[in-house]
């Protein structure tokens, strides 16, 4: 059995269907999905500011997301 306990939290775009969530170094990654409205977004989390925010083709949906090394990577369909 796990549990958890919320510390804080942070406002977020409502519009946005998270699909992929990875913190590393202190930045928050976002990946989103929706055919035509899927981004991977770098976040900065203490502040709350998208530092970055790519926009995927719209022929594809952001399913999750993946660090490896100085790279992230999205996965889509």
């Amino acid at each position: 059995m796990f549990s958890y306990e919320v510390v804080r939290d942070h406002p977020h775009d409502q519009r946005a269907f998270t699909q992929g969530l990875v913190f590393d170094g202190g930045v928050l990654f976002v990946g989103t999905g929706l055919y035509g409205r899927s981004t991977l977004r770098e976040t900065e989390l203490e502040i709350v500011r998208i530092l970055q925010i790519r926009k995927l083709l719209p022929q594809f949906f952001g399913q999750g997301i993946e660090v490896f090394g100085d790279r992230v990577g999205c996965y889509v369909c």
